[in-house]
C-alpha cells in the first residue's frame, strides 16, 4: 500500500515498512494501473478510454491531487453499480 504519508509511522508497523519517495507518477504508471485494474475486474477498457482517462487524471499538478483524481477515476470505473 502506498500512503503518502508524510512523517513517521507508530514502531508497531516499522518491520513491514518500505518507506520511498517517488520521484512522480509516469503516464506508463497510470496507464498500468488502470488496464490491470480493468482486467482484475473484469471491465476491459479499450486503448483510446485508458488514453482519455490518464489524460484527465495528469490534469493535476502535485502527487497528492493526482492521486486523489486516480481514485475518483478507478471508482468511477469499477466501483459496483448500486440499482434502487
Amino acid at each position: 500500500m502506498v500512503t503518502g504519508r508524510p512523517g513517521e509511522f507508530s514502531p508497531d508497523v516499522l518491520d513491514v515498512l518500505l518507506a520511498a519517495s517517488p520521484d512522480g507518477i509516469t503516464e506508463k504508471h497510470l496507464r498500468d494501473f488502470f488496464q490491470e485494474v480493468a482486467t482484475a475486474v473484469g471491465a476491459p477498457l479499450t486503448a483510446d478510454e485508458v488514453s482519455s482517462i490518464v489524460a484527465d487524471v495528469l490534469t493535476e499538478t502535485d502527487l497528492r491531487a493526482v492521486g486523489a483524481s486516480v481514485g475518483r477515476a478507478a471508482r468511477a470505473l469499477f466501483a459496483p453499480k448500486v440499482t434502487a
